[in-house]
């Protein structure tokens, strides 16, 4: 009897110690896992980060058919990187190219326009659509701060002096 009390022991060690192990494989996966996740979410917010803020300045300096343009390029970038993104990066992202394909419709609409009292209802929502795909880009790079846990460098704005005083020279 002592002989099958200590063969049901050494296959319950034998299980417990194969139960450790598999524990700890699992453990081991789900941690790599989760820094592999982790690194490429660094690695997209570093990306959309660039990329939002190339898209700021293209949108101040170009013309929306060439922003469109832009963000077409730029379309595997952002399907590809996605699943790492902010949830909200890629909201604004896809509103901010929903918004200037609506400013390249308004501006064809323009062009082909006589009526001047019109004419000056679309430029008006022309830009009501320009100021809010800026502000859009505004909250996308928000949003990468936010996800990154960092806050935003802020500068100080300079005082206006009033220009009847004279600045202090000392």
């Amino acid at each position: 009897m002592f002989i099958i009390y200590m063969l049901i022991g050494a296959l319950l060690v034998l299980a417990g110690g194969f139960l450790a192990i598999w524990y700890q494989a699992k453990k081991v996966r789900q941690i790599h896992r989760e820094e592999i996740m982790a690194e490429k979410q660094i690695e997209a917010n570093a990306q959309g980060f660039n990329h939002i803020t190339d898209l700021r300045s293209l949108m101040q300096q170009n013309t929306p058919e060439q922003v469109l343009k832009w963000i077409g390029q730029n379309e595997k970038w952002f399907l590809d990187s996605r699943l790492f993104l902010p949830r909200n990066f890629a909201q604004k992202w896809l509103s901010i190219g929903k918004h200037c394909r609506r400013l390249v419709k308004l501006n064809t609409k323009l062009k082909e326009m006589t009526d001047e009292l019109r004419k000056g209802g679309i430029i008006d929502e022309m830009r009501e659509c320009e100021s809010r795909c800026t502000r859009l880009a505004e909250e996308a790079l928000d949003e990468i701060y936010r996800d990154m846990n960092i806050a935003p460098i802020a500068t100080e704005e300079p005082e206006d002096q009033p220009e009847d005083q004279p600045e202090d020279q000392t």
